[in-house]
């Protein structure tokens, strides 16, 4: 009973901080997970919990983010999405540790820290290869958005085109790899009913933060989150 309050509390976090950025729901929803279920369960609930808060958050702020599809960051995330979903299928749980460990706490010192990358435009291959990336890790590790966050910081987006490119892709990809892992039988009855117990938790979270969106400073909160999200990736790596 405790760990499922523990577990409601955390996605409450990880949707409001979510609801505010339009990322970083899965790094900080991964290690939780991880300590109460396998690597195909975790990725299963952090892709359907994910799904259902960049719905929640993309209609709140549709008259305020002029939300846009970059077609080829989406596509060849697309072609990314399998294949992560097929090396998830192998890995061990300390491989997985390993991985969303690592990945988890480069994401989130990078975002603390935001290191000045400038690339203008940038080449369309690119593109096609944060694609790819960012689909990758979304089905291997459900976290889709490091790599093409840092691309567009790179190009010199502001925050909100950053959130009307990302989150439409973040969609897609949480999608399609919540209808693979379905396909492969992962979305069981405990991963169902995990989710709806965590569904009003992860609305309440998201819809929190899209409403301060804009209106508040959230520099202070994000430092502290973000640190608290790297502390737990290094966990992960070190368990």
């Amino acid at each position: 009973m405790l760990s499922n309050i523990w577990l409601m509390a955390g996605i409450f976090v990880a949707s409001w901080v979510s609801g505010m950025t339009g990322l970083a729901f899965p790094t900080i929803a991964t290690p939780l997970f991880l300590l109460l279920f396998s690597p195909l369960e975790t990725v299963a609930l952090t892709a359907a919990c994910s799904l259902t808060g960049q719905i929640v958050s993309m209609l709140l702020l549709r008259r305020r983010v002029a939300y846009a599809l970059r077609w080829q960051l989406v596509i060849s995330g697309l072609f990314g999405v399998p294949l992560g979903v097929s090396l998830l299928s192998i890995v061990s749980v300390h491989e997985f540790g390993m991985i969303a460990g690592s990945f988890i706490a480069l994401a989130s010192l990078w975002w603390l820290f935001r290191p000045s990358i400038h690339a203008g435009d940038g080449h369309p291959a690119v593109e096609i290869l944060v694609g790819l990336a960012g689909g990758l890790s979304g089905g291997l590790i459900g976290l889709s958005a490091p790599l093409p966050t840092i691309w567009c910081a790179a190009r010199g987006l502001s925050k909100e085109r950053q959130r009307a490119v990302l989150q439409p892709f973040i969609l897609i990809v949480q999608l399609t790899s919540g209808v693979l892992l379905w396909r492969h039988g992962t979305l069981d009855r405990t991963v169902v009913d995990t989710y709806l117990s965590l569904s009003g938790s992860v609305v309440a979270g998201t819809a929190l933060g899209a409403c301060v969106f804009r209106a508040v400073s959230t520099e202070s909160f994000m430092r502290v989150t973000l640190g608290l999200t790297a502390a737990s990736g290094i966990a992960l790596m070190l368990r």
